[in-house]
C-alpha cells in the first residue's frame, strides 16, 4: 500500500513539474513578443547557480536589455563566468542576496557540494555546517530600489535557498516589489522548517 502511494506521489509530482514547465515556456514566449516599454527590460536572476535559468531567459526573452546573475558560491560563480563572462548584456555579481549589505557572512555549502545550492541559512536541513565560505551580501530590496528606475520592467527569478521568504517580505515592506512585473520563485519550505500551511 505504501509503495503504491509513493509511486502515485512521484507520478503526480512529475506531471505537475511537466505541466508547470509548459506553462512557464509559453509565458517566456509571450514575453518575448511584448512591445518595448519606456525603460529597460531587465531579467534579475537571484541564485543563478550554474546559469541554466539565465540561459533560458536569454534564449526566450528576446526583448530583455540587461541580465543580472547573482550567485555567491565560488564553484557556481566560476561556471557562470565560463558561460556568460564575455556577454556584454550580462552582469555577474558574486554576492548573496540578503536583507542587508555586509561582508564576511557564512555561506553554507549544500549536502552534496556542487549539486545542491549553497545557503546563508545554517539551519537548512541539507546545509553542511562544517563546509562554508565567507561571502559578501547585497541588500536586494535596496539594489532594486536604487539600481533601477520606475520605468524599468524587472523580471525576478528568485531561488535563494530559503532566504526568499525574508527577501520578499522586505521588498513588500519597502515597496521595491512594485518595480517587479513578473516574479518566479522556488519556495524551500521543506528545507527551512517553514510550514506549508
Amino acid at each position: 500500500v505504501l509503495g503504491n502511494r509513493f509511486l502515485m506521489c512521484v507520478v503526480k509530482l512529475w506531471l505537475l513539474r511537466w505541466f508547470l514547465g509548459r506553462i512557464l515556456m509559453k509565458r517566456f514566449q509571450v514575453w518575448s513578443r511584448r512591445k518595448k516599454i519606456k525603460g529597460r527590460r531587465v531579467f534579475l536572476d537571484v541564485g543563478a547557480y550554474d546559469g541554466d535559468s539565465l540561459a533560458l531567459a536569454m534564449r526566450y526573452l528576446n526583448d530583455v536589455d540587461r541580465f543580472f546573475a547573482i550567485e555567491p558560491g565560488s564553484l557556481q560563480f566560476a561556471k557562470l563566468q565560463k558561460r556568460f563572462g564575455v556577454d556584454q548584456r550580462v552582469t555577474l555579481m558574486k554576492v548573496a542576496a540578503a536583507n542587508e549589505t555586509s561582508t564576511g557572512v557564512k555561506l553554507f555549502h549544500g549536502e552534496r557540494y556542487a549539486h545542491e545550492g549553497d545557503s546563508l541559512l545554517g539551519e537548512k536541513h541539507n546545509a553542511r555546517r562544517d563546509s562554508y565560505e565567507l561571502v559578501n551580501t547585497l541588500d536586494l530590496a535596496e539594489f532594486i530600489q536604487t539600481g533601477f528606475s520606475d520605468d524599468d520592467d524587472i523580471i525576478l527569478k528568485c531561488d535563494a535557498e530559503g532566504m526568499e521568504y525574508d527577501l520578499l517580505e522586505k521588498m513588500i515592506r519597502d515597496g521595491s516589489i512594485a518595480k517587479v512585473s513578473k516574479l518566479y520563485c522556488e519556495w524551500h519550505a521543506d528545507r527551512t522548517g517553514v510550514s506549508r500551511k
